[in-house]
């Protein structure tokens, strides 16, 4: 189990490290450089209207599924048809949800025929995670690892034909893109199946009510929050284009975002990771507050370092990326990139509350959230567009993790952690010094970043913030003592 573990962990850090950067910062920025503000803009409000209500295609069924099949792995061709049957129903109820928020919101011809195909790609996307969910609890974990990656590496392949093969004299439209991403999930979906279909002996699909209502209830607390998280994250970009009646600030706002986006795949893979141990150490009454602390230093210490020089070299990093807008971008980017760090501090005391089970008190803090990020870009967007919808954004998030990490605290009675919060602020000050001494000089601000990176990590390593060999012995050691 332990060497199996280790090859997808392996796998898992090249797929987020490597593919879905390079398709976020390579593919995804360059068809906006290509399509202009306007139609990207566009593009990334309704996208993230599509992105709100999507855990109504799914409700907590594929988290359901996979521990269900991992204990009962000879039920699951009888399940298979029953929780797709329920899953086609949910996607109906979802489609039917966002297309009634679209209306709310005014959108005409276009926006519906974009949002048509956007909902498309997300019930396909729903029914790949199924999918995967399956091969997971069946540990068919190589077959799984080939579908994660399988539709961005199709992304890159197709939208790399058209943006650099010369074939079509460097004109690209947005909804090219989205009918890529259409044909790209559907090639992994029917991957994914047939990977399956020989475990499928005798395949039908009943509609079971009892069945579906039972799964429902069980996974509503969790749905609820992730629908919840799913306003705050995704609602910025909805309103940027709804309050001010153009695309174009949602596509500067877009800019910045990418890049916020491509450091939550980062900061994800530390909740992939905690959750299943937090779980077990929290059901075993062990005590999880060192844990806590130690993963706390290592993703903190790291985004720190990440997020503060990004922030110093804002007009740098979107010089080099775009060409179009460049110093509204910077602004932007600049406070959205801060993000980065209350996100972290989410991923780790959210992540802990999750595994406890304590999600009521979640919810009430997601509901906060929700209700003060929208109150917050109802009066900033207006007047300062997407600069203000960045604003909303950190100011929402760090009220969110500062009182998620207050309520866990309290939750497992930790004791305030001084010393780890002074060398955080430590190194926090020791990169806003070297980010300030390096601005008097102007030599080459990327390798002034990576000096900036570098220098950061050892002071880590120094005032021992940066202990990644003790966090893979803990994550070795609770996988031996898994039967």
């Amino acid at each position: 189990m332990q060497k199996k573990f280790l090859s997808n962990l392996s796998f898992l850090l090249v797929l987020n490290l490597l593919v879905k950067p390079f398709y976020i910062l390579g593919i995804d920025a360059e068809v906006q450089e290509r399509v202009g503000e306007n139609e990207y803009g566009l593009y990334f409000a309704i996208l993230n209207l599509s992105f709100v209500f999507n855990i109504l295609n799914d409700f907590g069924i594929t988290n359901f599924n996979n521990r269900n099949i991992a204990q009962n792995a000879n039920r699951f061709a009888i399940n298979f048809g029953k929780l797709t049957s329920s899953r086609a129903a949910l996607c109906i109820f979802y489609a039917a949800v966002t297309f009634c928020a679209a209306l709310f919101l005014g959108y005409e011809s276009k926006e519906y025929y974009l949002l048509l195909f956007l909902v498309i790609n997300q019930v396909i996307v729903s029914f790949i995670l199924f999918l995967r969910s399956n091969l997971a609890g069946l540990h068919l974990f190589k077959k799984d690892s080939i579908i994660s990656v399988l539709d961005r590496s199709l992304m890159i392949l197709f939208c790399g034909i058209l943006l650099w093969s010369g074939q079509f004299g460097g004109a690209f439209e947005i909804e090219w893109f989205v009918y890529l991403q259409t044909l790209s999930y559907f090639i992994a979906l029917l991957v994914a199946f047939i990977f399956l279909r020989g475990r499928l002996e005798q395949l039908t699909f009943r509609f079971d009510w009892p069945y579906t209502i039972a799964i429902l209830k069980q996974s509503m607390p969790y749905a609820l929050l992730i629908l919840l998280m799913s306003i705050y994250f995704r609602i910025d970009g909805v309103m940027l284009e709804s309050l001010l009646d153009t695309p174009l600030e949602a596509g500067i706002y877009a800019k910045g975002y990418r890049f916020l986006d491509a450091l939550y795949n980062f900061s994800f893979l530390f909740s992939v990771l905690l959750l299943p141990i937090f779980a077990k150490m929290i059901s075993q009454n062990e005590n999880v507050e060192k844990l806590t602390a130690l993963s706390s230093k290592i993703l903190l210490s790291g985004v720190l370092i990440l997020c503060i020089s990004a922030a110093y070299y804002s007009w740098d990093i979107m010089n080099w990326r775009y060409s179009e807008n460049v110093l509204k971008a910077s602004e932007c980017f600049e406070i959205i990139i801060l993000n980065g760090i209350a996100n972290s501090v989410a991923y780790i005391f959210g992540t802990l509350l999750t595994a406890a089970g304590v999600l009521k008190k979640l919810n009430v803090i997601a509901i906060c959230t929700v209700m003060i990020n929208i109150s917050l870009n109802f009066i900033f967007i207006p007047i300062y567009g997407a600069l203000g919808a960045a604003w909303a954004s950190l100011i929402t998030l760090f009220v969110s993790s500062l009182f998620q990490a207050i309520i866990a605290a309290r939750h497992f009675k930790m004791a305030f952690n001084a010393g780890l919060v002074a060398r955080l602020l430590l190194l926090a000050g020791f990169v806003i010094a070297l980010c300030q001494g390096f601005r008097l000089v102007e030599y080459n601000w990327f390798l002034e970043f990576v000096l900036i990176g570098v220098s950061g990590l050892l002071l880590s390593f120094v005032i021992r913030l940066f202990q990644v060999q003790e966090f893979i012995a803990i994550i070795q050691e609770e996988k031996q003592s898994t039967p």
